[in-house]
């Protein structure tokens, strides 16, 4: 449904979508349509979420590649721990995610570059509010 697309890129959701019996021209969205219009809308959301996850599995997958290096590993560290102080401090995350990440990266360097690359649900939460992203300068 090419409108779906344009609606979709607009950044129109199915859940905003109100298909009353609005006309162009001649055209009339009859309930089949609307009902399509709507099912499409929901199917590209939920292709576009699963590329959003897909990009952030990939960034953290590169995240636990840079900390086998030890000069990089303390760069990366230390700048997710003051993220996530920052967090608690300015109250700009969920208490969930500040306990989560807090004790993630106390949980050594094994669990967490697992963790990082797990597609699992939990997983990929974390992921919506890393302390990795955006990184810092690893001076490279």
């Amino acid at each position: 449904m090419e409108v779906a697309g344009v609606l979709h890129a607009a950044g129109v959701t199915a859940d905003t979508t109100v298909c009353g019996d609005w006309r162009e021209g001649e055209h009339v969205l009859l309930s089949g349509q609307k009902i399509a219009l709507k099912v499409e809308l929901r199917r590209l959301a939920r292709e576009h979420q699963r590329e959003v996850d897909r990009r952030r599995l990939a960034e953290h997958v590169a995240i636990a590649a840079l900390l086998q290096d030890p000069r990089q590993r303390m760069l990366l560290l230390d700048a997710a721990h003051s993220r996530v102080e920052r967090w608690e401090r300015e109250r700009l995350c969920s208490r969930y995610y500040i306990e989560a990440w807090r004790e993630l990266l106390a949980s050594g360097l094994g669990v967490l570059c697992a963790r990082l690359g797990e597609d699992s649900e939990q997983a990929r939460a974390l992921r919506q509010n890393s302390p990795f992203i955006p990184l810092p300068d690893l001076g490279n």
